[in-house]
C-alpha cells in the first residue's frame, strides 16, 4: 500500500488557480481550483510520483486516462484535462458540489433500502456503460468515490485510476494491490487480472454498508481485512434488519461470491436482479451456496440448496384453524396427507420388503380358500379335472341347510364405493426434480412455506402446555411475520394455481393467535368481553362481492382479511387505548364495510382505488406490500406502501411539505387510507408547546413507533372531521433543551369515515 500524500503545499499548474485542498488518499491529492480560461470551478487530482516510476506503467496510465476521458455518462465525473508539468502528473475533473457517500454515512449511519437500491441501480448503469464502451474497470468502488451532489445527482469518481481489462500485465500478489481493502475483491488481493466482476463485488460490499450501516469487516487490521475478504464472511443483512426483504440478501450474496465465476458475469445481470427486486420479485437464479459468498445468509433467509421437497400439508386449505379460541389444529385429512407424504419419502428397500409381505399374504389367503376344492386337488395330483353334474340346491329347512337353524338375513344393498379422500398435492420429488402441479419450485416460496410450517409446529407444541410467558411465542411471531413478508414479496411472481395470498393470510392468523397467547388470562377475558368473536353479518364476505360496473352508485365493500373481527388487537399495547381515545370523538363503532365509490381521500387518490391505478397516478412502480404493524390495525388486514410524496406532500398554505407518502390498502390491494410523513421536520413546531402531552407514548399509529426513552419527548395528537373523511395529525418534539421544543416527527393520517368506524368496531366491538 502507498503512503498517503498529505502535502499541504498547493501545486503550481499553468492555467489553473489552486484554491484549497479537498482531500488526500493513498495514491493522490485532490485540490479545488479555478480554470482561468473558462472561468469555472474544477477539481484537480495530483497523482503520487511513485505510481509512475516505471515508464511502462506511466504509458499505460496515460492510455487508460484518455479512455476514461472519452466517456460521457451523467453518473460519472467527467475528466476535462490531462497533463504533466514540472514532474507533476495530473488530471482535471468536473467539480461536484455536495458530499461523498462516506461522509454521508458517517452522519446518517445507513440508507433506506429503497434509496440504496436506486443508488446501486444508477451506479450499475454507469459501470455497465463504461464496461461495454471501453472495457474499463474502476478497481476502487467505495463510498468515498461516490459523490452526492447538492442537486441530487449521484456521480462516480476516480475513474482516472481505472484499468482496461486484459491490457495490463498481471501483478504479483501483494506487490501492488489496487483498491480499498474494505471493499476489494478477492482476486484483486491475489494479484489476478480483474474484470467487471471485481467491480460487481466492490459495489455489493458498498451496498451492504449502505443497508446495514456497518463497514465490511469493521475493526480489523489491514492484514486481517485482506485475509477476511478471501476466507471470512459477513452476517446476513436480514438478521441485522429484520424488515429488509430477503431478496436484498440474495442480491448481495450473488454480487459478493468469492469466486468470480459464481458472480453475475456482466452488469446487465445485476441490473436485471435490481429490476426484479423493484418489481417485488426475487433475483434470478442461480444462487451461490452457503459457503461460496462473503454474505453468509441465514438458512431461513436463503433457498434450500440441498432438498427440493416441500411439505405444504400445514399450509394448504383448512390446514390450520386459527380462530378466537386458542385451539388450533391440523385437520385429520391433512395429518393423513402428511403421513402419506412422509411415507413416500421412505427408502426403496422398505417399500420392496412391504410388497413381499403383502404378496405372501395374498398367496396364503388364496391357498386357504382353494386347498379343499377338487380343482386344486386334481392340480396337485397331476390329473385333469372333470366337473360333475351340479348338486341340487338345498331346500330351506332341510338338514344341512344353514337356514334350517337360523333365519336368513335380509338381503343387504350393495356397499357404496368408498369416498375418495380429498386430493393433496404430492410434494416435489427430491430424486426426479419434477414440479408437482399445485406447488411451486421457487426458492422464496419453499423458504416461506418451511418457515411457516416450523412456526405452526412450534405453536401447536405451545398449545400442549399454554403459558403466556413462553419464550417460544416471540420466535413464532417473528417467523410467521417473516414468512408472510416472503409470501408478499414473491406474490407478483406466483402462478395462478399457487394461492400465495392465502398462505400469507394464514401467516397473519398465526401471528394474531400467538400475540393473543401472550396475554394473561385476565387480559384475554377482558378482550373477549369487548370484541366480537364471530364474523359479523354486515362484514363483506370473502371474496368481496363484485359491484355492478354500470351502476356508479352501487355499494362497494372493503375487505380487511380473514382475521378482521375475530382476532382483535392486543389490548396490552399502548397504541390501542391512545387510538381509541382519538377515534371515539369522531367515529362510531360499526361493522359495515360498505363504501361509497368516488370519495377522494387526498388529491387524486380515491377510496377503494386499485393500488395499481394509484401507482399510475403517482408515476411510481408498485412495490411489495408490507403489513401495517400498529396494534390498532389487525395484522394482515391493512398493508402499507411507501413512496416519495412529491406534489402530494403539500397540505396547505404556510405549512411545510411532507416528503413521504404512505398508501394504505386493504386485503384486496385497494386504497383505504393515506398517510403523509416527515421523519426529519424542520423547526418551528406546528402545534403550541402547551398541546404536547407527556402521557402519550405513540408517535406513529401505522408503524407502532413509540417515543424514544431518552430526552423529554412529548406528542401532540389532533383529530379533524371533514366531509366523509377524518384527519389525525401527530407531531412529536423533544423539549430537553427548552420550552420551545425541537420537532422530531410529523404525520397526517387521512381516513374515510367508514374505515374509522370499522377500526373502532375492531377495537371495542358493537356499540350496543
Amino acid at each position: 500500500m502507498e503512503t498517503v500524500d498529505r502535502s499541504p503545499v498547493p501545486p503550481a499548474l499553468p492555467g489553473y488557480e489552486i484554491q484549497k485542498r479537498l482531500g488526500a488518499g493513498g495514491t493522490s491529492t485532490v485540490w479545488l481550483a479555478r480554470q482561468l480560461s473558462l472561468d469555472r470551478v474544477v477539481a484537480i487530482k495530483i497523482l503520487s510520483p511513485k505510481l509512475l516510476e516505471d515508464p511502462a506503467a506511466r504509458e499505460q496510465f496515460q492510455k487508460e486516462a484518455r479512455a476514461a476521458a472519452r466517456l460521457s455518462h451523467p453518473a460519472i465525473v467527467g475528466i476535462l484535462d490531462f497533463g504533466e508539468h514540472a514532474g507533476t502528473l495530473f488530471y482535471v475533473m468536473e467539480y461536484v458540489a455536495g458530499t461523498n457517500l462516506a461522509d454521508w454515512l458517517a452522519e446518517n449511519q445507513r440508507m433506506a433500502h429503497g434509496q440504496a437500491l436506486k443508488l446501486a441501480e444508477i451506479l450499475g448503469g454507469a459501470l455497465d456503460a463504461v464496461w461495454r464502451e471501453s472495457s474499463l474497470i474502476h478497481c476502487d468502488i467505495k463510498p468515498g468515490n461516490i459523490l452526492l451532489g447538492s442537486d441530487g445527482a449521484v456521480k462516480l469518481t476516480d475513474l482516472g485510476l481505472a484499468r482496461i481489462a486484459g491490457s495490463a500485465a498481471t501483478r504479483e500478489p501483494s506487490a501492488s494491490i489496487e483498491g480499498t481493502p474494505t471493499y476489494i475483491a478477492p482476486e484483486q488481493i491475489e494479484g489476478l487480472e480483474p474484470d467487471c466482476r471485481s467491480d460487481i463485488y466492490s459495489l455489493g460490499l458498498t451496498l451492504y454498508h449502505l443497508l446495514t450501516g456497518n463497514p465490511p469487516f469493521e475493526g480489523r487490521s489491514l492484514d486481517e481485512i485482506l485475509d477476511a475478504q478471501q476466507t471470512d464472511y459477513l452476517p446476513d443483512p436480514c438478521d441485522i434488519l429484520p424488515r429488509l426483504p430477503v431478496s436484498y440478501g440474495w442480491l448481495l450474496a450473488k454480487m459478493t461470491a468469492k469466486d468470480p465465476a459464481k458472480r453475475p458475469h456482466a452488469w446487465t445481470e445485476v441490473l436485471k436482479d435490481i429490476h426484479q427486486i423493484k418489481a417485488g420479485k426475487s433475483p434470478l437464479p442461480p444462487y451461490p451456496a452457503d459457503d461460496e459468498s462473503t454474505i453468509l445468509l441465514n438458512p431461513r433467509h436463503r433457498p434450500n440448496a440441498r432438498a427440493h421437497t416441500i411439505n405444504l400439508s400445514a399450509a394448504t386449505k383448512k390446514a390450520i384453524t386459527l380462530s378466537a379460541s386458542q385451539e388450533s389444529f391440523i385437520g385429520k385429512q391433512k395429518r393423513g396427507s402428511a403421513s402419506r407424504a412422509a411415507a413416500s419419502r421412505g427408502g426403496g428397500f422398505l417399500r420392496f420388503l412391504l410388497f413381499l409381505v403383502f404378496f405372501g399374504g395374498v398367496l396364503g389367503a388364496l391357498y386357504y380358500f382353494v386347498k379343499d376344492t377338487p380343482q386344486f386337488q386334481s392340480l396337485l395330483q397331476g390329473q385333469p379335472y372333470s366337473p360333475g353334474p351340479p348338486a341340487p340346491a338345498p331346500v330351506v329347512g332341510e338338514p344341512g341347510h344353514p337356514a334350517s337353524a337360523t333365519p336368513a338375513p335380509a338381503e343387504m344393498p350393495p356397499a357404496a364405493p368408498p369416498e375418495e379422500p380429498a386430493s393433496e398435492p404430492t410434494p416435489l420429488s427430491a430424486r426426479t426434480g419434477t414440479v408437482t402441479p399445485g406447488a411451486w419450485n421457487h426458492p422464496g416460496f419453499i423458504q416461506a412455506a418451511n418457515l411457516f410450517n416450523q412456526a405452526l409446529t412450534a405453536y401447536q407444541a405451545h398449545l400442549q402446555a399454554p403459558d403466556a410467558q413462553d419464550p417460544a411465542l416471540a420466535m413464532i411471531i417473528a417467523d410467521a411475520q417473516y414468512a408472510a413478508l416472503l409470501f408478499e414479496t414473491i406474490r407478483p411472481d406466483a402462478p395462478a394455481a399457487v394461492p400465495v395470498t392465502r398462505y400469507a393470510n394464514q401467516c397473519y392468523q398465526l401471528v394474531n393467535d400467538a400475540r393473543r397467547a401472550r396475554l394473561t388470562r385476565e387480559a384475554r377475558k377482558n378482550q373477549h368481553a369487548l370484541a366480537p368473536k364471530t364474523r359479523h353479518a354486515a362484514l363483506a364476505p370473502h371474496p368481496t362481492p363484485v359491484p355492478d360496473a354500470d351502476d356508479a352508485f352501487a355499494p362497494r365493500h372493503m375487505q380487511f382479511g380473514y382475521a378482521w373481527d375475530t382476532l382483535p388487537a392486543p389490548i396490552d399495547r399502548p397504541e390501542t387505548p391512545e387510538f381509541v381515545l382519538l377515534l371515539s370523538t369522531v367515529a362510531e363503532p360499526s361493522p359495515d364495510t360498505r363504501a361509497q365509490a368516488g370519495l377522494y381521500i387526498h388529491g387524486p387518490l380515491r377510496w377503494l382505488m386499485p393500488f395499481a391505478d394509484a401507482c399510475r397516478v403517482l408515476s411510481v412502480q408498485p412495490e411489495p406490500r408490507i403489513p401495517v404493524e400498529g396494534a390498532p390495525f389487525p395484522y394482515g388486514g391493512f398493508f402499507q406502501h411507501t413512496f416519495t410524496a412529491g406534489r402530494l406532500g403539500a397540505v396547505g398554505p404556510g405549512q411545510p411539505p411532507y416528503p413521504t407518502l404512505r398508501l394504505i390498502t386493504d386485503a384486496e390491494d385497494r386504497l383505504v387510507a393515506v398517510q403523509l410523513v416527515d421523519e426529519k421536520p424542520a423547526a418551528p413546531l406546528q402545534n403550541s408547546p402547551l398541546s404536547f402531552s407527556p402521557v402519550s407514548k405513540i408517535m406513529d399509529f401505522v408503524t407502532g413507533r413509540a417515543i424514544p426513552d431518552k430526552g423529554d419527548v412529548r406528542v401532540a395528537h389532533r383529530t379533524l372531521k371533514g366531509e366523509g373523511t377524518l384527519r389525525v395529525d401527530t407531531e412529536a418534539a423533544d423539549f430537553t433543551e427548552g420550552p420551545d421544543g425541537q420537532p422530531l416527527f410529523r404525520s397526517i393520517l387521512l381516513l374515510p369515515q367508514a374505515v374509522a368506524n370499522n377500526l373502532l368496531y375492531h377495537l371495542l366491538g358493537a356499540s350496543d
